[in-house]
């Protein structure tokens, strides 16, 4: 209710608006086929007006090598053994899905079959309320948070499963990452 009510919000949405909804719009470049059809439907712009670029992946940098080169070492700088790790990569928590991750896995858990796991939570997002959440859950020493590296392809080359139970991602580069191992 605060969104529809905030000033800044109608303010941002208008500015945004404003290059689309001119005439004689120049050419858009979406970075996915969900964003080119959002821009079509939206704003009314022409098909032939959007162009469609994916982000790229450094295919040197995200390589499958990686799970050789850095598994050990981040497991055990990490202080992780043999456990299953999940990672969940991202820098806006709430949008991308942790908490319900966090609950998923406490139930999980709480089932007893689950094998041991740890949950490398990577991003610059704040951790204050999944913290508080995994303590109540009891999982909290499930959970490992990195605050950003600029390495993150040695965290994927680390983990054995990636989860992104994201509610929106207008063209996710996590998964443009994945397929890659």
């Amino acid at each position: 209710m605060g969104r529809l009510l905030s000033l800044k919000q109608w303010v941002s949405a208008i500015i945004e608006d404003v290059p689309y909804r001119r005439k004689g719009c120049p050419r858009i470049i979406a970075i996915s086929q969900m964003v080119k059809d959002d821009i079509i439907r939206h704003y009314g712009v022409p098909p032939e007006n959007v162009t469609l670029i994916y982000n790229g992946v450094d295919l040197e940098r995200f390589h499958p090598e990686n799970r050789r080169r850095y598994r050990e070492e981040i497991r055990g700088g990490l202080g992780i053994g043999e456990e299953l790790v999940i990672l969940f990569v991202s820098n806006n928590h709430r949008m991308k899905g942790l908490d319900c991750l966090i609950r998923a896995l406490a139930r999980i858990k709480g089932e007893g079959e689950a094998r041991p796991f740890k949950l490398l939570v990577l991003g610059r997002g704040s951790m204050t309320r999944y913290v508080k959440a995994s303590r109540r859950l009891g999982i909290d020493d499930a959970i490992v948070s990195i605050r950003g590296t600029p390495y993150p392809e040695r965290y994927y080359g680390a983990a054995d499963l990636l989860v992104h139970p994201t509610f929106y991602d207008a063209c996710s580069l996590q998964c443009h990452c994945l397929q890659i191992f």
